[in-house]
């Protein structure tokens, strides 16, 4: 069994009341836990949430040949998108819905609007808030710098046609768009949670803020801005490659056939 909890630090009573005593009744018939982040990973562990085993993987795995399904010139693909080919393109990949928090990039641009005329965000992903987040952007004055792009299928082209990955989520259990985001070279600035916390590691592949603090990422977006962005985004990509379907789906045999085999330590994966 292999997922992230719905009960984590700061969830809702309700998620803890309704989904733990679930889990571990559960985990206590399963062969062995899969985890994908570490809170989880140590939360499973001091409370004994697993019969055989407990593991964590490095995530799900992103499918990284996806990404190179469209290959749009990126000036092609900037043009059919209203932007510039000098502009500073931040993007987010994922559904508009309130965990998501896409309101908070809206307040990012428009703070970095006075500084940067050239600051243009992507939202890509269905619309599941109503047009709230448009209404948003008009009364912030950014409608002009922000494109929603609904759901789109080539990813890897409208990343590679950024220039950074900002992520403004509340709660993640992984964060496989922002592993996908790197595997295309982008930086990543993220909201501090345990998702993110797996992928980011500060100072080297991107930035993680404080929770909802705009003015914190507008600053280290403003950092990669200047030479250092070569290094953030080789360092971003390396790190997406260790991180793809191709790893995580050998590891996963792996967990297999030791279970298979009965051979499975108790707990393992703790350090990767």
């Amino acid at each position: 069994m292999a997922h992230g909890f719905h009960f984590y630090k700061g969830a809702p009573l309700r998620n803890w009341l309704l989904y733990y005593p679930v889990e571990r009744i559960l985990a206590r018939q399963t062969d062995v836990l899969v985890t994908i982040n570490q809170e989880d990973y140590q939360r499973a562990q001091r409370r004994h949430m697993y019969r055989r085993a407990l593991v964590r993987l490095p995530g799900v795995g992103a499918d990284l040949e996806r990404l190179e399904a469209h290959l749009t010139p990126r000036s092609q693909l900037r043009a059919q998108l209203g932007l510039e080919e000098g502009d500073w393109v931040l993007i987010y990949v994922a559904e508009l819905i309130a965990n998501k928090n896409q309101g908070k990039l809206l307040e990012l641009v428009a703070r970095l609007a006075p500084a940067h005329p050239g600051v243009k965000l992507l939202l890509v992903g269905p619309d599941h808030a109503r047009g709230a987040y448009q209404a948003q952007a008009r009364r912030l004055g950014v409608d002009s710098r922000v494109v929603f792009t609904g759901w789109r299928s080539d990813i890897g082209d409208l990343l590679r046609a950024s220039d950074l990955c900002v992520a403004s989520s509340k709660r993640e259990g992984f964060g496989l768009n922002l592993i996908e985001a790197m595997a295309c070279g982008l930086p990543v600035v993220a909201f501090d949670n345990r998702g993110h916390r797996e992928v980011v590691r500060s100072g080297e592949n991107g930035f993680l803020v404080p929770q909802g603090d705009v003015e914190e990422m507008a600053r280290c977006v403003e950092g990669l801005m200047g030479a250092e962005y070569a290094r953030f985004s080789a360092s971003a990509r390396a790190f997406a490659q260790e991180r793809g379907q191709q790893v995580v789906t050998g590891e996963i045999v792996d967990i297999l056939h030791q279970t298979r085999l009965g051979a499975l330590p108790r707990r393992t994966g703790a350090d990767k």
